[in-house]
């Protein structure tokens, strides 16, 4: 019985490790219809760029102000019993963003993504556009009255 439920536990993990990556692979090759499919309609986002609490907020976000489809490099996940996380690096320059993404999950689906990155490493400057830049000010305010 005890080997059954060891099973049932590893591949649990290994299926939310697949799944993390195929979001990784998916937002690098700007498949944002696809996203949809791996993330709870309550997903609660947060990153140095933008912040959200639904599903349609961040895909809204993502189809406004699209990722250029990029290669990408994964070189290390981490995993818990809550959550896996994927390190890996994003572009096609010389020197490619290191990004760590964590992600909880409810059931199935990615519930939670918790983003870090450099932003003065984003090739295009700090890719801040119209509303993005916007956001990222308020977040950053909000983040540094919060400490």
């Amino acid at each position: 019985m005890g080997a059954s439920r060891d099973q049932h536990s590893v591949s649990h993990i290994q299926r939310r490790r697949e799944i993390s990556f195929e979001f990784v692979r998916a937002f690098c090759a700007c498949e944002l219809d696809h996203l949809k499919e791996l993330l709870s309609a309550d997903l609660s986002f947060t990153g140095p760029l933008f912040r959200s609490r639904c599903r349609a907020d961040y895909l809204g976000s993502l189809y406004r102000d699209p990722p250029t489809p990029t290669l990408y490099k994964i070189l290390r996940v981490f995993e818990s019993p809550d959550g896996v996380c994927v390190l890996y690096e994003y572009g096609q320059s010389e020197q490619p963003v290191l990004v760590s993404q964590f992600n909880r999950f409810s059931g199935p689906l990615i519930s939670e993504i918790l983003l870090v990155f450099d932003t003065s490493s984003v090739s295009r400057p700090l890719e801040l556009r119209g509303n993005v830049a916007r956001r990222w000010a308020t977040n950053t305010a909000a983040l540094v009255g919060g400490l």
